[in-house]
């Protein structure tokens, strides 16, 4: 394996979870039929609450948001920063979240996150080229954020995925892609 590749995914593992790749690197991406195949089995989870007056996020028995105030907008710029840092090597049954959207309605909802990524195959974005993919490159462990943004909740998939050139001429390192992608969405 090429050294700078070893050298990224040593990386990968250092910022998106103490634990990440751990059980994922063995794994191998392939492409199928003009699909690609990246599976995973570790993430990192992350949840975030925009436009409510209150939000509890609970995942894992721990309060990933516990916010009793009201949140602003979300806005493009906190959709292209969206990260996640608690790592977990299995899915928890559910993520619960409890809020007050901006008029005044209470929820308290159950998101199965194994339900929504049961085929343990990372998501990417739709207008990626799947044969630009580098399928050598060991896949890493996925962030995936819930956002609450008032009525709404959506899960993101955010992974990191090798390309075979950079996408932009002049830059060396920019030969990867690491879009929030929709996995799930719904309005209360």
């Amino acid at each position: 394996m090429d050294l700078k590749y070893l050298a990224m995914a040593a990386a990968m593992t250092v910022t998106s979870g103490c634990h990440s790749g751990i059980k994922s690197w063995h794994m191998k991406s392939k492409v199928e039929d003009g699909v690609l195949k990246m599976p995973f089995y570790d993430h990192s989870f992350g949840a975030r609450c925009f436009d409510t007056l209150r939000c509890r996020v609970l995942y894992e028995n721990a309060y990933i948001v516990n916010s009793g105030s009201p949140s602003g907008p979300f806005t493009q710029r906190d959709r292209d920063n969206l990260s996640a840092s608690w790592g977990n090597l299995e899915f928890p049954s559910v993520v619960r979240v409890s809020w007050t959207s901006k008029d005044g309605t209470n929820h308290d909802e159950k998101i199965n996150l194994g339900e929504i990524f049961r085929s343990g195959m990372v998501r990417y974005p739709a207008d990626l080229d799947v044969n630009d993919v580098k399928t050598s490159v060991p896949p890493s462990a996925p962030n995936i954020i819930l956002v609450v943004e008032d009525r709404a909740i959506r899960v993101y998939m955010r992974a990191w995925i090798s390309l075979l050139r950079p996408r932009f001429p002049g830059r060396e390192y920019s030969d990867f892609r690491h879009d929030p992608v929709i996995a799930y969405s719904q309005t209360f």
